[in-house]
């Protein structure tokens, strides 16, 4: 017998107002009214989930709340009992559990239905707890037999489920509900005792069907349901029923149910090959397609007919018009699929009934009615167009009938037209004479330039003739109207009389409009006024004229210039054939005319948009063809010959990858040899008459676990912490959909115990902690793992940060800072694909663009395209014959998509140089900012991971940062604004990459400062206490504790961007760089080594200090920094305090190492050569006349440390 699932319960989330105690809970159950009552117990429910069982409480709430008949107490009861300790510390079952199953007896024999129903579903609930179900057998037994059927349902499955879990209280259970299904006679009931038999006596179900074998079409929907699961479970295990099963399944198809009809079609196809059951199957899923309101089952059933037809071939073209009839649905979706099989389904047999309906509908999509016409209509086009290729024989019938739509206003629809006429003529030589005179013929009636560019390519390629040239000559003529344009155009202009012209031009006052952006960029007043040129030009623009005119004037010149290519074929090629030299020549002057007069006319006013270069450009070259070269082979070769080659040959690459494609679709494996790997159900595609074990599915996805690579794991962990730290962290991440769980291993390697240990953990972009983690106790060298949940909600590049806070033996809190973790955003993100309308359209909306700008030493363009794909996860959506060839330039687009739903657009334009390196850019788009910044950011380090960068090149690539020295000691707090006021105008910059980075470097009037980790009450005593000796007190936001600045002490603040280099510096890999470099000034400066110590700083051993530091870091720029005694006037004032927490130590200082006095200005320069080295930065002196703001405010410090004049210089004690 299989075990149960764990129990599942709701997550109820905890009100934040303060929670009663025991004792005002135990009085509002003992006094309180129903409300208060229900309310009490709701809360105690709460807290039992929320793990506060309150064991003390379930007396009461069995005195004052289980004698209760008010049922809504009694549902929440259910509840409670579900949830609440029933068991004591030994693992017996309490006393007071026994008045609990009393009271579930009692309700179990209540009169009223719905709490008898109501307790045998609680009964499911508890079906672990064999001591409480024990005494409750023979009250839930005899509840099988109550007159109402709501009892009788939940008794059966409160005995399925007391018996899956131990079967041994109700061993008779199968016969029992053997015994009730004969003798039951509501429908529900039925159902449920034989799922119980189903699951748990499978003989007695098949011996159940059997014995109602002749009554099975005519049961309940749900019963039908359970029996076709049954059979299809019984067929795998025992085949010696399967005659009369599949009888069942005939029957079931035409039962009223959609369900059972799915299920009878599918499950029939699974016990027979039949083909005509096959075909039963088939046709039952079209009648429930055609007959079905909702179009997501329409579409489940059309996949299911399609793995069919799949399957089966050509047993299922019979059936080819009844699956036309599912495009009566008015869902495109729907119809694309249906479509999808009947192109599938259709042969020689039956193409010309196929086209006929195909036809008939398309003449339907012309009514003004008819629902999603436009879009109907280009799907019956192009299905038109793929059967009339596939099928030569109905070509002739069919390229006629959709010429009538050239001039269709739905302009996809027409261009679908022009690319199936120009396969047809391309394809069927005997058919190009009527499709051309067709074509010139429907020439007055197309309206889009698209189509007028693809018909006059047709034309100029496919006219052979004399006479076919002469006739496409006087239609285009038509289309084109008087010429030349201009002249034409001016003499309309010119008889324009004065009565028109005021009739339709209004009265503009002159005026100031909107301020408008000229082509250069600059801003300019646009002023309106009206007058008779205006107004009488506005006339002649409006006059009715030629659809090819009206294309032309609009500013549709490369319709023109493709006008200009295919008239020039045809006056090559009528020279070729015709004999007759004048009708040659007044055929080369007149096609001459028109093109002159296209450019003459499009640099004039009359046309609202002019010529563009690249137009003008071609028909000039088509006018010189005409004029000089029309004799040159070459030619001749390039207009007649070369671009109809070109097209031949792209078509037989279509048909070559569509029969690869078909081929391998097809290909069929004809022998299985004894080697051949096993296929696993569950890991592929379910074919449509392949037994469906939904047992084998739902075990692997609820209990299988997968294993995943073990080198893969070790990818995903990051070490938090250093080896020689007080405490070693890592963590292991692991991204879930849109959560990232974080398994942190703490291990303690000091002999000490670690008492209330709080992992801190912070973020920033859109990640959110979900819950804190606790506080724990490590003991010495012991480990401890924390688990944490942070939820992501975009795309935007993200870094979790913290430290780990705890209690050090003598009570002083110590700290760890955590190594950053940077969260790789291509987990999120997805390659997609969208059309190039869509490509468009969302590239016109987006508003945030990211330019990235490429330089980079590969020398084939599309290698660089492929690293970039892998870089970022993104699709190319240009097709690859567009980018295959020798060329030296490169232009694609590709598209992505974030789980988020956020959607990514770029722009790939690269070209080789002379040197053989790539340069170019690539343009982001997205309509929020983070996806665009971060795929920008992937780009970038893809360039860079792709082109070493030495040390020193790195440097230069960075800009130097700027260092200032203050002479005279300054006061801490107007310091403490200054680096406040830096840090807010690097932010400010930082938008526009334009900040700097500074190091100060000074020394202070005397000061004690405290940390962030003391409070102002903590430190009330000692500001009173230190200000009367001579210091100033300040609290800053700086980490560590209290400590001492003054005079004969070197402070550094770097106001530096630790994201500035790549990759970003860790705020601790930051604190390590300011230790090392003290550390190296004073061995390489003096000759003084420091001693390793667990703490922060530089000690000269184990009981002196004599260098601190104390860093902090928002938004990745850091402020405040280190402290070094030089000389000995600071040791006197630290004296006077514990400093940094460390009660046994006490501050050191070079003079007193060295026995000798040093000049503090001598170490700036020694400190800036070492700080440069480990921080991997140049450091230049800072003009702060020219700094703007910084060196306004740095100037404005200086002045205010001369007017506070003198200091104390010692403790005035």
């Amino acid at each position: 017998m299989a075990t149960s699932d764990a129990s599942c319960y709701t997550i109820v989330q905890d009100s934040s107002v303060e929670y009663p105690s025991a004792a005002d809970l135990r009085r509002a159950l003992e006094k309180g009214s129903d409300d208060i009552k229900i309310d009490t117990l709701r809360k105690i429910i709460v807290s039992t989930i929320n793990g506060n069982a309150q064991p003390n409480l379930i007396m009461p709430i069995i005195q004052f709340v289980l004698p209760s008949p008010n049922k809504q107490l009694k549902k929440l009861l259910h509840f409670y009992w579900e949830v609440c300790p029933k068991y004591d510390e030994n693992g017996k079952l309490k006393q007071e559990m026994i008045l609990v199953v009393n009271a579930i007896r009692n309700d179990l024999q209540h009169p009223n239905e719905y709490i008898r129903g109501a307790t045998l579903r609680f009964l499911q609930k508890i079906a672990k707890d064999a001591e409480l179900l024990e005494p409750l057998i023979p009250t839930c037994r005899s509840c099988l037999e109550h007159r109402h059927g709501y009892v009788r349902k939940n008794a059966v499955f409160a005995v399925y489920s007391i018996y899956r879990e131990f079967e041994h209280l109700i061993p008779d259970a199968p016969e029992l509900m053997s015994t009730f299904l004969a003798a039951e006679t509501d429908s529900t009931c039925k159902r449920n005792a034989f799922v119980f038999l189903a699951h748990c006596s499978m003989p007695k179900a098949v011996e159940y069907i059997l014995s109602v074998y002749d009554s099975i079409p005519s049961l309940d929907e749900a019963l039908q349901m359970s029996i076709i699961e049954v059979i299809r479970a019984d067929c795998k295990l025992d085949s010696s029923h399967r005659a009369r099963y599949i009888r069942v399944m005939f029957e079931l198809l035409n039962v009223p149910s959609y369900a059972v009809k799915y299920e009878a079609a599918t499950t029939l196809t699974t016990l027979t090959q039949n083909p005509a059951a096959v075909k039963a199957a088939a046709s039952s899923l079209i009648n429930i397609i055609i007959k079905e309101s909702d179009n997501n089952v329409k579409i489940i059933v059309l996949d299911r007919l399609d793995s069919l037809r799949e399957r089966h071939g050509h047993v299922l073209d019979g059936l080819i018009m009844d699956v036309l009839q599912v495009l009566s649905s008015a869902d495109m979706d729907v119809r694309r699929k249906a479509i999808s099989i009947v192109l599938s389904m259709t042969t020689s047999r039956n193409v010309e009934d196929v086209v006929l309906f195909l036809k008939k509908q398309l003449q339907r999509t012309q009514e003004t009615e008819f629902e999603k016409a436009p879009e109907y209509r280009q799907l019956l086009i192009q299905s038109i167009h793929v059967t009339a290729i596939k099928f030569s024989e109905i070509a002739a019938s069919v390229v006629h009938a959709l010429m009538d739509f050239l001039g269709d206003s739905n302009n996809p629809s027409a261009l679908d037209v022009v690319a199936f006429v120009r396969e047809v003529v391309e394809k069927f030589p005997h058919l190009r004479a009527n499709v051309t005179m067709r074509l010139i013929e429907k020439l007055n009636e197309i309206k889009s330039g698209k189509v007028f560019r693809g018909v006059l390519w047709i034309l100029g390629e496919y006219i052979e003739s004399p006479s076919e040239i002469q006739t496409a000559m006087q239609e285009i003529r038509k289309v084109i109207g008087e010429i030349p344009i201009l002249a034409s155009e001016q003499k309309l202009l010119d008889d324009v009389p004065a009565g028109e012209e005021e009739a339709t031009s209004p009265k503009v006052e002159t005026g100031g409009g909107r301020p408008k952006v000229l082509a250069d960029g600059t801003y300019a007043t646009e002023t309106a006024y009206s007058s008779q040129t205006a107004a009488r030009l506005d006339a002649v623009r409006a006059a009715a004229k030629p659809p090819l005119r009206t294309l032309l004037l609009g500013g549709d010149f490369f319709t023109g210039s493709v006008l200009a290519s295919a008239l020039t074929k045809l006056v090559l090629r009528f020279e070729q054939k015709a004999s007759d030299k004048a009708a040659s020549n007044m055929l080369r002057a007149e096609c001459m005319l028109i093109m002159t007069s296209i450019i003459r006319v499009g640099q004039s006013k009359f046309v609202t948009v002019p010529i563009d270069e690249d137009s003008s450009e071609r028909i000039m070259n088509c006018i010189k063809t005409l004029s000089e070269l029309e004799s040159e082979d070459a030619v001749q070769e390039i207009f007649l010959k070369d671009t109809k080659k070109a097209f031949s040959h792209m078509l037989g690459a279509q048909e070559k990858r569509a029969l690869e494609k078909k081929e391998a679709e097809t290909t069929k494996v004809a022998a299985v040899q004894v080697d051949d790997l096993l296929t696993f159900r569950q890991f592929s595609k379910k074919a449509a008459d392949e037994a469906v074990d939904y047992d084998q599915d739902l075990g692997r996805a609820t209990v299988g676990d997968t294993h995943e690579d073990f080198i893969s794991n070790l990818s995903r962990i990051s070490q938090l912490t250093g080896f020689s730290d007080p405490i070693y962290a890592e963590a292991y991440v692991k991204m879930h959909g849109f959560d990232i769980m974080l398994d942190v291993l703490l291990v303690n390697q000091t002999p000490n115990t670690m008492q209330n240990l709080c992992l801190d953990f912070a973020t920033l972009g859109d990640l959110k902690i979900v819950e804190r983690p606790s506080v724990y106790t490590i003991g010495p060298h012991g480990f401890q793992s924390i688990k944490a949940t942070i939820k992501v909600s975009s795309t935007e590049t993200g870094v979790i940060f913290g430290s780990i806070l705890w209690e050090s033996p003598n009570m002083s809190e110590a700290c760890v800072i955590l190594n950053d973790i940077h969260i790789d955003i291509m987990d999120y993100i997805k390659p997609a694909y969208c059309n190039e309308a869509q490509f468009r359209s969302m590239w016109t909306e987006f508003e945030w663009e990211n330019r990235v700008n490429v330089d980079n030493p590969m020398s084939d363009p599309r290698d660089y395209l492929a690293h970039v794909m892998k870089a970022t996860n993104m699709s190319c959506l240009t097709p690859e014959g567009a980018t295959s060839g020798d060329c030296d330039f490169l232009s694609v687009n590709m598209y992505a998509r974030s789980l988020f739903g956020e959607d990514a657009l770029a722009n790939l334009s690269v070209e080789r140089t002379a040197a053989g390196t790539i340069t170019g850019h690539v343009r982001i788009r997205s309509k929020t900012q983070g996806i665009a910044l971060s795929l920008g950011d992937r780009i970038t380090m893809a360039q860079k991971n792709n082109q070493p960068v030495s040390a020193p090149a790195l440097k230069q690539m960075i800009s130097p940062a700027l260092y200032h020295y203050f002479r005279t000691p300054l006061p801490y707090a107007q310091t403490l604004a200054l680096q406040e006021k830096i840090h807010q105008l690097q932010l400010l910059y930082r938008k526009t990459s334009s900040h700097k980075d500074i190091l100060l470097l000074l020394q202070h009037r005397p000061v004690y400062t405290a940390g962030r980790r003391q409070t102002e009450d903590s430190v009330q005593d000692e500001r009173t206490r230190l200000t009367n000796i001579g210091a100033d007190f300040v609290t800053t936001a700086r980490g560590g504790e209290l400590t001492f600045h003054g005079p004969g002490q070197i402070v550094g603040y770097p106001l530096i961007d630790l994201s500035r280099s790549s990759p970003t510096v860790s705020v601790r890999d930051y604190v390590c760089r300011l230790q090392k470099a003290l550390e190296l000034h004073l061995l390489e400066a003096h000759g003084i080594k420091h001693a390793p110590s667990d703490h922060t700083g530089v000690f000269l051993d184990a009981n002196t200090k004599i260098a601190s530091i104390g860093v902090q870091v928002r938004h990745r720029l850091a402020t405040h920094g280190f402290a070094m005694n030089i000389t000995r006037e600071p040791l006197a004032w630290f004296d006077q305090v514990v400093a940094c927490g460390l009660a046994d130590v006490k501050a050191g200082a070079v003079e007193s190492v060295k026995g000798k006095e040093i000049d503090i200005h001598a170490e700036i320069p020694g400190l800036l050569k070492r700080f440069g080295q480990l921080l991997d930065r140049e450091f230049r002196p800072m003009d702060i006349a020219k700094e703007g703001e910084i060196g306004e405010a740095i100037a404005a410090v200086e002045e205010e440390a001369v007017r506070v004049g003198d200091w104390a210089n010692s403790p005035r004690l």
